[in-house]
């Protein structure tokens, strides 16, 4: 209604994306963003884990977590160390 009203009184279209549009917009399309990169991560990992993502010399924490299963109770740092990293990636 308040953009209506702005165009009635005149307003350019410049002026009313720049002042009006864009602030109310930007804090959406930022978590929008964010969410999409969160959604990659684990999809990508999610993939590596199940040997469908990339190839054995690229370094891949999906990769990672599942060629160390067997070694969990020995070494249960080789599991957690590529778990923690995911899930620091996606909190920050």
């Amino acid at each position: 209604d308040y953009v209506l009203l702005l165009k009635l009184d005149g307003i350019s279209n410049w002026e009313l994306l720049k002042t009006i549009i864009l602030p109310n917009i930007s804090v959406v399309y930022t978590q929008e963003i964010s969410r999409a990169f969160v959604v990659a991560i684990l999809d990508i990992t999610a993939l590596s884990f199940i040997s469908l993502g990339a190839q054995r010399p690229m370094p891949e924490w999906g990769a990672m977590i599942k060629d160390s299963l067997e070694l969990i109770y020995l070494a249960p740092w080789t599991v957690l160390l590529p778990g923690f990293a995911i899930i620091f990636t996606i909190l920050l």
